[in-house]
């Protein structure tokens, strides 16, 4: 039986780029991105160790973020310790153009097997069905749905 831990999904409103707000208005609500935050901030700097698949970034990274900022709004979430071991396992994957395209843009339900994009990776490491099912946006709103 897989352990859980409690940590935090942050969800990126800043304003960001163009592509921020396509995203922000494409799926209907304030949030671009999402991260999956695993380790405790550190008191002296206010960052924090995250995952998450970024294009930008090169697809499944980890990256160290200041997420005391306005830019982001932070929800607890119990996380399944053996799908971040997985999802840790995927850093260095390419970003999941195809899932983009064919689960948010097209309602096909089609995802690529081996790449992500960062709501699919946060979905599927809190245990989701259906990852590629998620935005940031519809991401957050189940998410407030269950607290």
């Amino acid at each position: 039986m897989s352990q859980s831990r409690m940590t935090y999904l942050a969800f990126y409103k800043g304003t960001g780029k163009w592509w921020n707000k396509l995203i922000r208005l494409w799926t209907r609500g304030p949030y671009s991105h999402c991260e999956i935050v695993t380790s405790k901030p550190n008191s002296w700097r206010k960052t924090a160790q995250s995952l998450s698949a970024s294009e930008w970034d090169g697809g499944v990274r980890k990256k160290t973020i200041d997420f005391t900022t306005d830019n982001w709004d932070l929800i607890p979430v119990a996380i399944d310790c053996d799908r971040l071991s997985q999802a840790k396992g995927e850093i260095g994957a390419k970003y999941d153009w195809v899932g983009i395209l064919f689960s948010q843009i097209l309602p096909l339900s089609r995802e690529h097997p081996d790449k992500w994009f960062c709501s699919e990776l946060a979905a599927f490491v809190i245990g989701l069905p259906d990852p590629h099912h998620f935005s940031p946006n519809s991401l957050y709103r189940k998410l407030k749905e269950t607290c």
